[in-house]
């Protein structure tokens, strides 16, 4: 199969410090099983195991709070932390997401959510290559977490985690929103039953002839010919670091909190010794543009999406987004009062990203300087000639129903009664019908980035966000009380 980053030495899962894996390889297994026994796919979204009066349920969070999701396997022992390979068929699409090391069920869930959300919002760019192609990266020694997981520091570790990735916890965005009963697989025992014949031994031999049959035909060429097969991996691509044990079998986690940790990459941003004091912070919510550095252009046109800046300081930008990247990718935002300010992500923050500034000591003085003068003066709204007030929600995040009834999730700029500005990763024609959330309208006009629609009947103010800002998961569920 290609497994050039993986030793196994036991059959069970169990933790070796000999047994290693990588999320890549990870990959490579999962489509290797999908691929030859097809028979065994509902088990992999099995949610429940009833064995007569007794029920053993999966630890995959994402079989009950991600729509689409089928498979396939969870694990955790001390020294690797929780992990995942998750499989999420949507519109006949199917992603693939693995993370390794997360410091509890809620890290694991919402981050593995997250990569999937982005994936099938357009925030992971095809490479042309399939997963085979992908190699491991060579000299990486794998990362015990005991210490963080199991040991006298993982209360710590698991609250500064929590602090890096706070996505799920109460009052934060969440990914896991949808409400989903998956099947159930029932097994009753017989008892014991009489006149079983045994196993008939070879010719010649004392050893039991086992029934044996031809496997199915591999459909796994050298470049995963079948395109079916050919599943987009946000993985190892995401974390591709060979981690102890990686996916095995399943142990009760040890600790009293939350669990244990993701590992974080802490990078350092290269931006010299600054003389600006960095303590100078502002807390905003200007609107912008950005765009991953990473992503290709099409048709000569570099994809950008709509955000906010939320905190800014002369060393560090956060901002919401409704893609976000991999820490270490680059980004350039245009934001009107800043102008173009370009770094790396160091952070990811469930519907958004923070990023260091990379630019020269004098740029930075200037920004600190600006930064200051608005901190000071807190007034720096844009007046606008419009016939209605529009709004900036709260929550920015929504989703828009096209009229086939396919859901888009989707970023909103602004709000007012009569429409609203949106970002997606969507193709759009003026006139074109849509909802958002709850409200049918249709586009108006183009804007950069995104497009306005104009909504068919005015919205009353103060139910503004309750209509238009709708997740997917609760305007389903809004949609069901309505029919």
């Amino acid at each position: 199969m290609g497994l050039t980053g993986t030793r196994f030495v036991n059959p069970h899962g169990l933790h070796d410090p000999a047994q290693v894996t990588t999320a890549r390889d990870m990959a490579m297994i999962a489509l290797t099983i999908r691929a030859r026994f097809p028979q065994y796919d509902a088990l992999f979204s099995t949610r429940t195991l009833a064995l007569d009066e007794s029920r053993s349920h999966s630890n995959n969070e994402l079989l009950t709070g991600f729509a689409g999701t089928d498979g396939m396997k969870t694990g955790y022992v001390c020294a690797s932390g929780l992990n995942i390979v998750a499989t999420v068929t949507r519109n006949g699409r199917q992603l693939m997401a693995i993370t390794f090391g997360a410091s509890s069920s809620r890290e694991r869930g919402e981050m593995t959510a997250q990569m999937l959300f982005s994936g099938f919002a357009g925030g992971y760019r095809g490479t042309g290559r399939t997963v085979n192609a992908v190699a491991n990266q060579p000299g990486l020694l794998p990362v015990d977490m005991r210490p963080n997981i199991c040991g006298a520091g993982a209360t710590d570790y698991s609250a500064e985690r929590a602090e890096l990735f706070s996505a799920g916890l109460d009052g934060q965005i969440s990914y896991l929103n949808d409400t989903i009963v998956p099947p159930t697989h029932t097994i009753a025992t017989l008892g014991r039953l009489a006149d079983v014949p045994l196993p008939r031994p070879r010719p010649g031999s004392g050893v039991p002839a086992m029934a044996t049959g031809p496997l199915p035909d591999p459909a796994l060429s050298a470049g995963f010919g079948d395109s079916s097969i050919a599943v987009p991996v946000l993985a190892a691509i995401k974390r591709n670091i060979d981690a102890r044990h990686g996916v095995g079998g399943q142990h009760r986690n040890r600790l009293a909190g939350p669990g244990a940790r993701q590992r974080l990459f802490k990078l350092e941003a290269r931006i010299g010794r600054p003389r600006v004091d960095d303590r100078l912070r502002l807390m905003t919510n200007m609107p912008g543009r950005y765009h991953l550095e990473k992503w290709p252009s099409t048709n000569d046109k570099t994809p950008y999406f709509a955000c906010r800046v939320q905190r800014i300081s002369p060393m560090t930008m956060s901002i919401a987004a409704p893609i976000g990247g991999e820490i270490g990718d680059w980004v350039t935002a245009h934001f009107e009062e800043f102008g173009v300010l370009r770094g790396q992500i160091t952070r990811s923050m469930g519907f958004g990203f923070t990023m260091s500034l990379d630019m020269s000591e004098a740029e930075r003085e200037r920004l600190a300087a600006h930064v200051q003068w608005l901190e000071q003066h807190k007034n720096f709204e844009v007046s606008e000639n419009r016939r209605y007030r529009r709004i900036t929600p709260k929550d920015p995040q929504s989703t828009i129903i096209l009229a086939d009834g396919v859901m888009i999730d989707c970023f909103v700029i602004d709000i007012s009664m009569t429409g609203a500005a949106v970002s997606a990763d969507l193709d759009v024609t003026i006139g074109m019908p849509m909802a958002l959330g709850t409200v049918v309208g249709r586009v108006v006009r183009m804007l950069d980035p995104g497009f306005a629609i104009e909504f068919v009947t005015r919205v009353d103010f103060d139910s503004l966000e309750h209509k238009l800002i709708c997740p997917r998961s609760e305007l389903r569920r809004r949609l069901l009380e309505n029919a």
